[in-house]
């Protein structure tokens, strides 16, 4: 489950014969012909898909003082993403494909003596292994898009002025909220593992508590980088009776003009550097897991 959704599984099963009974798996004579193992593909109603198939027939001493002879090895590949839409079909060749589907197969086969004559002391083994791919329609559309959807929304507070403070950081705790609600769910599959579930919502987590910060430091850079108390002091300053020099009121506008443009500034690489590390997480990340 470390790979979730993004996994693959292996159903494996061993039948074993005693007492000279053997597994003597009949290859199909061409590409065609069925092989020894079919699958009824319409019958399949899971969250993963049937991708392949490994067969594995050999002949050995019980007491494996030789080495075993290996009978038949086979690999088959699935593709037949259309038979499950075909359940419950009665006639037509599409239809009998599907219910006896045996995939497009390569069989490497070898001629065994028997290890005695009585064949007692030997034992066969018919190893089958089932390879499943999950199924990632229902997590593209409940995991994947809204995610990356609450993720872009957050970044449009980089488009409000600075002053706009009350909005923007009312949109990333409203965007934070959202992703802890949907990293909490408790539909999925637990496991002590870290999931790729769970490094697909800590990496969404991780974008929306950067969009804050950037709201936070573009707001401290457009008050001129004084605390709150700081500007209320300097607000209720008594000056001169006498005559007020406009030189001191120039010199707060340049100050405050100054500080918007860099304000603005962070804004406008922000709106850069968010979208270009988010798909530089999305690349590593189906690279890693897919």
């Amino acid at each position: 489950m470390a790979r979730y959704p993004l996994d693959q599984q292996e159903c494996s099963f061993k039948l074993h014969g005693y007492s000279g009974l053997c597994f003597p798996l009949l290859p199909g004579k061409n590409a065609n012909s069925p092989g020894p193992v079919t699958t009824d593909m319409t019958a399949i109603v899971s969250q993963f898909e049937l991708t392949g198939l490994r067969v594995h027939s050999s002949i050995q001493q019980m007491d494996e003082t030789e080495t075993a002879c290996h009978l038949v090895t086979g690999k088959c590949t699935y593709n037949a993403d259309h038979c499950p839409d075909m359940r419950g079909c009665s006639q037509g060749n599409e239809c009998a494909e599907c219910k006896s589907y045996f995939g497009s197969c390569q069989y490497d086969t070898n001629e065994c003596k028997k290890l005695n004559s009585s064949g007692l002391s030997e034992i066969s083994t018919l190893d089958v292994r089932l390879q499943f791919s999950r199924r990632l329609q229902s997590h593209v559309l409940q995991t994947f898009l809204p995610t990356t959807s609450v993720v872009c929304t957050s970044w449009l507070g980089t488009w409000l002025h600075p002053r706009e403070v009350n909005a923007r950081v009312g949109l990333g705790i409203s965007t934070l909220l959202s992703l802890i609600i949907k990293s909490s769910n408790g539909r999925n599959p637990q496991t002590n593992l870290v999931r790729a579930y769970d490094v697909w919502m800590i990496g969404c987590l991780v974008m929306v508590m950067f969009t804050l910060l950037e709201t936070v430091l573009a707001n401290y850079i457009f008050s001129g980088g004084k605390l709150a108390g700081c500007s209320r002091l300097r607000s209720t300053r008594v000056e001169p009776a006498p005559r007020q020099s406009t030189a001191w009121a120039g010199e707060e506008e340049d100050e405050q003009h100054s500080a918007e443009k860099a304000a603005n500034r962070v804004d406008f690489f922000a709106r850069i550097v968010f979208p270009v590390v988010f798909v530089a997480f999305l690349i590593g990340y189906f690279s890693y897991y897919a």
